[in-house]
């Protein structure tokens, strides 16, 4: 999941992924798995360490329930109402978290492929199939996830090592980074697009060097984010129309190397990891920050270093949420303030949304 920190120097860095731990600044007190009083539901933020997954209230910024283990480098979250599964890419499977009795419970493990050591990369959600389409960035495939069965029916062929996958209006799309593990190169890569229903190949668009991660507006423009490689080619996003076949409507440039993006429909405010290294002599992270209707470039929020995700959702919280995995931190902002930050103990890596239903 998140941003390659260095992919060229080594192939550990291909699965950037997640972490944290405990307390906060603004509110330090663990909730013991209970919601609201009256009943009615409770909003967390989801997060993923090295080792861990923690979750917290997003209203009181308290550590809700207990710690959790994940799998080996959990590389995404994918939060869906009240159920949270954990991709893991070295460990090859799914953990798919639900709540019961006020509380959080592993509910099962889903073995995605660790005899073809297929790397699971990003994971995106078809609810009306029930069905979870994930990135195989060694197999330059997709699997396609029956989620009443755990069984993976079908497999999908793609571009160069995938990674970022989105599904909307029944198009499942695909960022092929286009990075050549021979010879630990970067290269033009792709978007490919298939119908979600046949899984045929309806489009493959090329956009950039190393595409990693793509989102969707409101409208359905697709915006790719490439990040670039790290030396002398700097990262762009490019919008893409909203219907096939692909083309380019806008090139954004970026000075730096983004990764992992949210979108803010409401604000119309475009967020990008955009790291951070103490061994690359940085003092701060930052997240990049677009108009998505002007395209133009806002002030960068200044955070803890190693920014490897971003967490908005406009229907439980205006606050954004920022992993900052070398300062060990979750920096939380309100607009364009710092309203503070969540120290933890475990890196974090990945962040995700998840409502959890309470009772009287």
């Amino acid at each position: 999941m998140q941003l390659l920190k260095k992919k060229s120097s080594t192939l550990l860095v291909l699965l950037v992924l997640f972490s944290f731990a405990c307390v906060f600044q603004l509110g330090c007190e663990k909730e013991n798995g209970t919601g609201p009083s009256e009943g009615g539901t409770t909003e967390l933020l989801a997060v993923a360490g090295l080792e861990t997954l923690t979750f917290y209230n997003v209203r009181t910024l308290n550590q809700f329930g207990n710690i959790y283990g994940v799998g080996n480098a959990a590389n995404d979250l994918i939060g869906t109402g009240a159920n949270l599964f954990v991709l893991n890419s070295l460990s090859n499977d799914l953990l798919e978290y639900s709540v019961h009795e006020r509380d959080i419970h592993l509910e099962r493990q889903i073995d995605l492929g660790l005899r073809e050591n297929r790397n699971p990369w990003s994971g995106v959600l078809h609810e009306g199939q029930l069905k979870m389409f994930i990135t195989n960035h060694l197999q330059n495939s997709v699997s396609v996830l029956d989620l009443n069965t755990g069984i993976i029916d079908t497999i999908w062929n793609t571009g160069v090592s995938p990674e970022g996958i989105i599904f909307s209006k029944d198009i499942v799309y695909v960022a092929c980074s286009g990075f050549d593990y021979n010879d630990l190169s970067f290269h033009e890569g792709e978007v490919w697009a298939y119908d979600a229903e046949t899984g045929a190949l309806l489009d493959n668009f090329s956009v950039g060097i190393n595409p990693q991660y793509l989102a969707v507006t409101f409208e359905g423009y697709l915006h790719v984010v490439c990040t670039g490689d790290y030396a002398e080619n700097k990262g762009k996003v490019l919008v893409l129309n909203n219907q096939l076949p692909l083309q380019v409507l806008h090139t954004i440039p970026i000075d730096g190397y983004p990764g992992r993006i949210a979108i803010d429909d409401g604000r119309d405010i475009a967020y990008l990891a955009g790291c951070g290294w103490a061994s690359d002599g940085d003092t701060q992270g930052t997240v990049f920050r677009y108009n998505i209707s002007t395209y133009e470039l806002l002030a960068p929020y200044k955070t803890g270093l190693g920014v490897s995700d971003i967490e908005y959702n406009y229907a439980i919280s205006d606050l954004v949420f920022v992993a900052c995995g070398d300062a060990n931190r979750i920096d939380v902002f309100s607009a364009d303030t710092l309203m503070g930050s969540i120290p933890l103990q475990d890196s974090p890596q990945v962040l995700s949304s998840v409502w959890l239903e309470t009772w009287d």
